[in-house]
């Protein structure tokens, strides 16, 4: 009797997300249901406990998994991206942000030119040329044949962290001793971020770059520049927070990376992976819509009023490290192209979606097939119908999450064609074309999109959080992972957006509305001070391409570490020779007007996002200058 009703049950479900006019006339028939049965169960709602709203779509065994002798390892060992999302507590504002992710992650300023936008989500593989192509060349250390070092920019750019015992403030931070695996003929993308990932299989080292430079760019960001050496903007090689290189196999922690602040490796959808038959972790994702600030402060994020979370207040959620966009607060601000225009005005805070959070689909292997038969690209293309199928299942059993933001579209990040390795994996996995960026279309709706609870982070100052923080390691607990009893949580779910409720033999105690994870408690004292910045010994100086000025001219490239107070910071605020230079969270800033035998005093403070200010910083030295100028520095 159990087992046909559940075979019936399952004929229903596939009929009703493959029918449109049998889902329609199950709405109309439900309105009619609710309305007579809701007198009759009003009483009895109200007085039970709300059920445990886990989402449990699939039998576990159907979850992920799937492929026996799987051949690809997975980097970054149990981190919260690599838990498939079958068993995980649904968040309570599931529709609400679904609905953002399928109407705003593509472009939309709410015209009839932009309304077929939507759910048009992509995969980035990057068949491009290289002008044209923003995806992230990745290689491995098996293929090089030689080595390689990198000199960091001078320009408004990141000091390196390769060598070890280095202060990041130390000449080796610019050109660092460590040399990394290399290959003449890797190439790298250069639309955009231009970003390069090298992986050391054998050691477990994984070195990440962005915004690498070639040829005339290189000359001048990284001027005087050596040849022998890589130009870029930001070279690491990844380490935890206590600055010890660690194994990218294993490790769990955040490095502070990309807008979300994780690896640019993590969640990167790769061909080996495909080629093995399945996914095993999240998809990371790129999109137009990612929230802005102003940024929610600790006392909101403690009530997490959904009224303003998201809506008067922006955040990034767990597992992200970092809130990408925190010190801006409009779109146009963001992108200053749309400034003004009609997508900057519809693009309201409360149409934003916080890096971090974890989308999935709500759609069985039926659905998937039917998808496929529906589009002819696929049905008449057996290798890449399987590959849009693997894809389809991982964003159903692992899902994605939005860790970067693009300047149209939404799309899922790959190691991308720009390898040459890479470009073949793909090609004999049927994806041969730049139009393959589409083969995505049609499978995403509004009703199949859900979203889960995010993980706990362990953050570094000890606290955790469900919110953004720099942490050592982000775990679901243990009861949303079904180890234990589901965590219970109020939310209902909607008619369109179908999930199987599961009553736990002892529930936990059910979750009170409007409660969230416990922000710190801000210190009794009725002024708190934020700590002091350092700078280095020496500010290094060198010449660069000033683009106001439209000259190259000798710049000052300060920098200065980061301050700490229990309410955030909010800005650092330099100042020469008593104005005013700088205004904002960056921790650098490059003075382009100096000059030979001026003497210049530079002040640094920190100011808390209760207004409060740090003690202030000096650096106070006069410019010399030699070989005509060539070669300046403070003394």
């Amino acid at each position: 009797m159990a087992a046909s009703i559940k075979t019936a049950l399952a004929a229903l479900k596939q009929k009703y997300q493959s029918n449109v006019a049998f889902r329609k006339s199950v709405h109309i028939l439900g309105i009619s249901i609710f309305a007579i049965s809701g007198i009759v169960l009003a009483g009895i709602s109200l007085a039970s406990t709300p059920s445990s709203q886990v989402i449990q779509n699939r039998a576990a065994g159907e979850c992920g998994a799937r492929v026996k002798n799987y051949s690809y390892q997975v980097p970054f060992g149990d981190a919260p991206w690599n838990v498939p999302v079958c068993g995980l507590t649904k968040h309570p504002r599931s529709a609400e942000y679904a609905s953002r992710m399928y109407n705003y992650g593509v472009y939309n300023d709410e015209t009839a030119d932009t309304k077929n936008n939507k759910g048009k989500f992509g995969v980035s593989f990057g068949f491009e040329e290289p002008d044209k192509n923003w995806t992230r060349a990745v290689y491995y250390a098996s293929d090089a044949t030689t080595t390689k070092k990198v000199q960091t920019c001078a320009n408004n750019c990141n000091m390196s962290n390769f060598d070890d015992g280095e202060n990041i403030y130390s000449p080796k931070a610019w050109l660092p001793d460590r040399e990394f695996p290399w290959n003449p003929k890797w190439n790298v993308a250069s639309a955009g971020d231009n970003e390069l990932i090298i992986i050391d299989e054998a050691k477990g080292y994984l070195y990440s770059f962005s915004s690498v430079k070639t040829g005339a760019t290189a000359f001048t960001q990284c001027f005087p520049w050596d040849q022998k050496r890589l130009c870029a903007s930001s070279a690491r090689i990844l380490r935890d927070h206590n600055d010890k290189i660690v194994d990218y196999r294993t490790f769990e922690g955040s490095d502070g990376s990309r807008g979300g602040g994780i690896n640019y490796y993590a969640t990167l959808l790769t061909p080996q992976e495909v080629a093995a038959g399945e996914v095993r972790h999240a998809l990371g994702m790129g999109i137009f819509n990612s929230a802005f600030g102003p940024e929610c402060t600790e006392e909101q994020l403690a009530k997490n009023d959904p009224r303003v979370i998201d809506v008067t207040c922006g955040t990034a959620v767990a597992p992200a490290a970092k809130f990408e966009w925190a010190s801006v607060k409009s779109l146009g601000e963001r992108l200053p192209r749309f400034q003004g225009q009609a997508v900057d005005k519809a693009m309201t805070l409360s149409k934003t979606v916080p890096e971090g959070m974890r989308f999935a689909l709500d759609i069985d292997d039926a659905f998937i097939e039917n998808w496929i038969n529906s589009k002819p690209d696929l049905k008449n293309n057996p290798r890449k119908a399987q590959t849009a199928r693997i894809i389809a299942r991982a964003l159903r059993d692992y899902g994605w999450m939005p860790l970067d933001t693009s300047g149209y579209g939404s799309g899922i990040q790959t190691a991308g064609g720009m390898s040459d390795k890479n470009r073949k994996l793909w090609e004999e996995l049927g994806i041969t074309d730049k139009k393959d960026d589409n083969i995505l279309h049609g499978l995403f709706t509004q009703d199949n999109i859900y979203v889960v609870e995010p993980p706990v982070n362990n953050c570094v100052n000890g606290k955790k959080s469900k919110f953004y923080c720099k942490y050592t390691s982000s775990k679901y607990p243990a009861s949303a992972t079904g180890t234990s009893e589901p965590v219970t949580t109020p939310s209902t779910p909607t008619p369109t957006q179908p999930t199987t409720p599961t009553t736990p033999t002892n529930p936990a105690p059910p979750t009170p509305p409007g409660s969230g994870p416990t922000a710190p408690t801000p210190p009794a004292s009725p002024v708190v001070t934020p700590t002091s910045v350092s700078v280095p010994t020496k500010v290094p100086v060198s010449i660069g391409w000033n683009p106001q000025l439209f000259e190259f001219h000798q710049a000052a490239n300060l920098s200065w570490s980061a301050s700490d107070s229990p309410h955030g910071i909010a800005k650092y605020i330099v100042r020469k020779n008593g104005k005013q230079l700088y205004s904002g969270s960056n921790r650098s800033y490059t003075d382009f007007k100096i000059d030979d035998g001026q003497k210049y005093k530079y002040e640094i403070t920190a100011v808390d996002k209760k207004g409060n200010i740090s003690k202030t910083t000096t650096y106070e030295k006069t410019l010399r200058c030699t070989w005509f100028g060539w070669v300046c520095n403070f003394q």
